[in-house]
C-alpha cells in the first residue's frame, strides 16, 4: 500500500516580483503548482472581509489525496491566522462564510494522452458539502456525475482560472488576497454563493459549504469541526496505458475521503478506509465491488 506523501511540490518558476497593481508583473508562486488542491473561502455578504478571499494550497491532488494511506488522518496545515486576518476572530461562527476546494492539471482537448502522476489530463478533484457529520470513512453527499467531455474541459478551465489567483497573487502557500467580484477568476463567479459552482457545470449539490454558528462536533480525530467536505476525483480518460483508473467509468466521482476545518484552523483529511473482507463481499453481491477492488489493487 502506498504511503501518504507529506512533501508539497513547489513550482520551478522564479520568485515573486513585488510591485503595485499598475502594470508590474508577478512571477509564479513557488508554493503552488497547477495540480495542487486549493482550499478557498469567500464572505461576500459578511460584515467583515467582503472582498477578502483566502487561498491555501494543500498539496498535489494525486500524491497527497488520491494515494493517501487507506483510513489515515492527516492534518495538512493551520490557516487560523489567515482566516482571522480576512474575516475577524469570530470567523468560525460566521454564517456568511463559504469555502470549498478544487484542483486539476491541464486543460487541453479530450484527445490528449498526457499523464501527471498517472492522472489523465483534466482529472478533476473537487469537494461537495457534507450534509451531516455522518460516519467516518463514508461519504455523506450525493457525489458528482458530469454529463459530457466538454463540461469536463469547462470545469477544468474554471478551476485553473480561480487557482491562478494564488499562483500570481501571492508568494505564499496560504494567502489573503483582495479581489473584486468581477474578474473571471473570482471565487464568486466560479463558485457563486447558492450556485452549484465551477461556473455551474457541476450538477447537483454545491462545491462550497456555508459556515454555521455552532459546529459539527467531532469527526474521527478532529474536534470542533466547523466545515466538512467530501472530496471526489473525476477522470476524463480511462484508456491510457499506465494511468490510474484504467477502465474505470468516465466523469464519475470517486470518493477519496473527507476534509475538515476545525475551529482552531486545522485543515484535516481523513482517507477512505480499507474495506473489510465482509464489506467487499457484500458490495460484490450487489454488483458494486469491482470498482472498489480495482482502486485498492492500483494502490497496492
Amino acid at each position: 500500500m502506498k504511503t501518504i506523501k507529506t512533501k508539497f511540490l513547489g513550482a520551478t518558476a522564479a520568485a515573486l516580483l513585488f510591485g503595485a497593481a499598475t502594470g508590474q508583473v508577478q512571477a509564479q508562486n513557488t508554493n503552488y503548482t497547477p495540480g495542487d488542491l486549493v482550499l478557498f473561502f469567500q464572505n461576500p455578504n459578511g460584515l467583515i472581509g467582503g472582498t477578502q478571499q483566502v487561498f491555501a494550497s494543500l498539496g498535489n491532488t494525486a500524491l497527497v489525496f488520491r494515494d493517501a494511506t487507506a483510513g489515515s488522518a492527516l492534518t495538512l496545515l493551520n490557516i487560523n491566522t489567515e482566516l482571522t486576518s480576512a474575516y475577524g476572530p469570530d470567523w468560525a461562527s460566521a454564517t456568511t462564510l463559504y469555502g470549498g476546494a478544487g484542483g486539476v492539471w491541464g486543460n487541453a482537448g479530450s484527445l490528449s494522452t498526457a499523464l501527471q502522476n498517472a492522472d489523465p489530463n483534466r482529472t478533476i478533484y473537487t469537494t461537495q458539502r457534507r450534509s451531516t457529520i455522518g460516519t467516518v470513512g463514508s461519504q455523506n453527499s450525493v457525489g458528482y456525475s458530469i454529463g459530457s467531455d466538454g463540461a469536463m474541459t469547462s470545469i477544468a478551465n474554471s478551476i485553473l482560472a480561480q487557482n491562478n489567483i494564488l499562483e500570481t497573487g501571492s508568494a505564499n502557500r496560504v494567502a489573503v488576497i483582495t479581489a473584486a467580484q468581477s474578474p473571471s477568476q473570482s471565487i464568486n463567479l466560479q463558485n457563486p454563493v447558492g450556485g452549484n459552482g465551477w461556473n455551474n457545470n457541476i450538477p447537483g449539490d454545491v462545491v462550497q459549504q456555508g459556515g454555521r454558528a455552532d459546529n459539527y462536533g467531532t469527526f474521527g480525530t478532529y474536534t470542533d469541526v466547523e466545515f466538512m467536505w467530501d472530496l471526489y476525483r473525476l477522470q476524463a480518460k480511462s484508456n491510457i496505458a499506465n494511468q490510474y483508473g484504467f477502465g474505470d467509468p468516465l466523469r464519475e466521482g470517486e470518493y477519496l475521503g473527507t476534509m475538515t476545518l476545525s475551529s482552531n484552523g486545522d485543515v484535516g483529511f481523513t482517507a477512505v478506509p480499507e474495506p473489510s473482507t465482509y464489506a467487499l463481499l457484500a458490495l460484490a453481491a450487489v454488483g458494486l465491488g469491482a470498482h472498489v477492488l480495482r482502486r485498492r489493487q492500483k494502490q497496492s
